[in-house]
């Protein structure tokens, strides 16, 4: 469908016009059918290529527009060993798909969905918790786990392998996944693993100020089409959806060409108006 209405403006707006667009959308195919093939694969002979649901998106690197640059993430870090795994096994299996091209994994961008086991005090038993995190975060989230105490973050930062100076974009990273996920001690510069279940409305009631203005830049009509639109992509999501996520769907449909961080304040927004709520960065359709 997609190559049928490419081919069709290419009728109105010329072939030259369009000819990075079929490229795009030839990617598109080719990343569905990379997954596709690796998890066939994986079921087909029993390989195991990774303890996560993975899937890839490929992007040619001379027909799509520049990725904007991810703000607050540390200029290298190293992914936790399990993730790397993950890489290395699809890595191996697109050598044999694509033996002549190279795959190169842009950090800054991929999601990772990792299941914490925590204590539901009200209940006395055990719940499986699911996050969608950025790669930074999961592997943090990994090298934490083993620890019953708190670590320090330099401690962190050095098994992230991240320079020296960039702790405090660590520590703005892992911010907004307190206390759902994560426990952060500030004076005494300590992060532990969040042991016991925090419900969603109790993080959203402790991070909104008092007052909501409305965000910089944004016209109120621009709000209440976001919101339209964050309601039907957030509709059938009952774990929700990462802002990440969230950010590339409304900027491929044309809907929101902001940056992440514009893009946050406005849900931010939402969620003090009661439309939206949120556990660390991913957003839910309140009931």
């Amino acid at each position: 469908e997609e190559e049928k209405a490419v081919e069709r403006m290419k009728c109105l707006f010329g072939e030259e016009a369009l000819a990075e667009c079929s490229v795009m959308i030839k990617d598109m195919h080719a990343s569905r059918r990379l997954n596709n093939y690796v998890h066939s694969r994986a079921k087909d002979t029993n390989e195991i290529v990774g303890p996560y649901h993975t899937a890839m998106t490929i992007v040619s690197h001379r027909k799509w527009a520049p990725m904007d640059p991810e703000k607050l993430f540390p200029t290298t870090f190293t992914p936790h060993p399990a993730l790397q795994e993950v890489f290395a096994r699809y890595a191996a299996l697109y050598q044999q798909v694509k033996p002549n091209m190279q795959l190169r994994i842009i950090l800054s961008k991929g999601i990772a969905s990792l299941e914490v086991t925590q204590v539901d005090s009200q209940r006395s038993t055990n719940v499986v918790q699911s996050f969608d995190l950025n790669l930074l975060v999961a592997s943090a989230v990994l090298h934490l786990q083993p620890y019953k105490e708190r670590v320090p973050f330099s401690d962190l930062r050095s098994l992230l392998g991240m320079a020296a100076g960039e702790e405090h974009i660590l520590v703005q990273q892992l911010q907004p996944h307190h206390p759902a996920l994560l426990l952060l001690d500030q004076e005494k510069k300590l992060i532990g693993i969040q042991r016991n279940v925090v419900s969603a409305s109790s993080v959203v009631e402790e991070a909104q100020p008092d007052t909501n203005p409305a965000p910089e830049g944004v016209s109120q009509e621009q709000i209440a089409i976001l919101s339209k639109l964050t309601k039907a992509m957030l509709k059938t999501a009952k774990n929700g959806k990462h802002i990440s996520v969230m950010h590339n769907s409304l900027k491929t449909l044309g809907s929101f060409t902001g940056t992440i961080s514009e893009l946050r304040d406005v849900l931010d927004y939402l969620v003090h108006e009661g439309t939206l709520s949120k556990a660390g960065e991913n957003y839910y359709l309140s009931k």
